[in-house]
């Protein structure tokens, strides 16, 4: 069994390629299998390959390839490879990779060591071989707990009751925690048509997410009458919307995002930012390498160079980043 990079991150054993969230489509053919940790849409292609994935992320996207749903834990076995599912805690369905015979590497995906608003927490499995995704990894982000931000817009939302209050965030993932936040605090959101449907999807497979309200029923357009909370996507937040939300009401309007790059960039519009994330942080991200007890480590998807550098400097363990012009990981035998 040997792992390489081609525009993903390629297991091979025997001919047989399990490829994981690739970065371009993949043709079927009787020895390719293609993993989808979770479905956002930068980990989605119009593969016809066979894929491998959970329920509920095959059904937040359509297409016409051939899906093999796993449970968390379910196992089977590819070209002399044991593949099994673990919780990511990202978002609904999100995944990590486990992948034996006889050693054993792992790909997180993208994942969330402290504990959400929804979800089981995180799993961290032993390995040999460990390939950890580094959205969030540099020191400089260390993200409050989801306690902590959770009083937070609680508080902030009290204090503006008298106001439509408009959050940006993905419809896919932070756009549910908030509601779950929301409710906590006794308030229904409003809720954009595309978070409706992503939040029914939730619902679907037994995901608790409490009461939201769709933004574009009879209900939702009464409930505008008086101040208002929204959840919207982030590309909503933008001063002609609040403008013209402000002047259909006759209200003051304020946006707040939920987004843990709060803390490097500022955005333009908004009154608030809260650091919800559903990504690890740097130190969430060191603290998974030291559990799992990996002998190598590759970094993917976001600040591979430094984060590889850190684990290097604090852990002492053998860290690389994995990059476009590297082809060749690692051979276990």
């Amino acid at each position: 069994m040997r792992a390489f990079w081609n525009s993903g991150i390629t297991i091979e054993n025997d001919g047989f390629k399990l490829i994981l969230d690739p970065e371009r489509a993949v043709r079927k053919t009787d020895k390719t299998l293609v993993g989808i940790s979770h479905a956002h849409s930068d980990h989605l292609k119009s593969h016809t390959s066979d894929l491998v994935l959970t329920k509920p992320t095959s059904d937040l996207f359509h297409c016409g390839a051939e899906k093999r749903h796993l449970s968390y834990h379910e196992a089977f076995e590819f070209g002399g490879m044991g593949i099994s599912l673990l919780n990511a805690n990202h978002i609904i369905g999100s995944s990590q990779f486990k992948i034996e015979n006889g050693k054993t590497i792992v790909y997180t995906g993208d994942f969330r060591l402290q504990k959400s608003m929804l979800f089981e927490d995180c799993e961290v499995p032993s390995c040999d071989a460990l390939i950890i995704e580094s959205t969030y990894g540099l020191p400089h982000f260390k993200f409050p707990d989801i306690d902590t931000v959770s009083r937070d817009i609680e508080r902030w939302v009290r204090q503006n009751r008298t106001k439509n209050i408009i959050f940006g965030a993905y419809a896919l993932g932070k756009s549910q925690e908030l509601i779950k936040i929301l409710n906590n605090a006794g308030v229904v959101p409003l809720v954009h048509a595309y978070v409706h449907k992503v939040s029914k999807i939730y619902e679907k497979n037994g995901v608790k997410i409490g009461e939201f309200v769709n933004a574009e029923t009879d209900e939702g357009r009464e409930m505008m009458r008086d101040p208002f909370v929204s959840i919207v996507p982030n590309r909503l937040v933008k001063s002609d919307f609040i403008d013209s939300l402000s002047s259909q009401t006759n209200r003051d309007t304020i946006a707040a995002m939920a987004t843990g790059w709060g803390l490097l960039y500022t955005f333009p519009y908004v009154d608030k930012v809260f650091c919800l994330s559903d990504h690890s942080d740097f130190y969430q991200l060191i603290d998974y390498v030291k559990r799992s007890g990996a002998r190598e480590v590759y970094t993917v998807h976001g600040y591979e160079d430094e984060f590889a550098r850190e684990l290097s400097r604090r852990l002492k363990v053998n860290a690389k980043p994995l990059k476009g012009t590297q082809h060749r990981l690692f051979d276990f035998w």
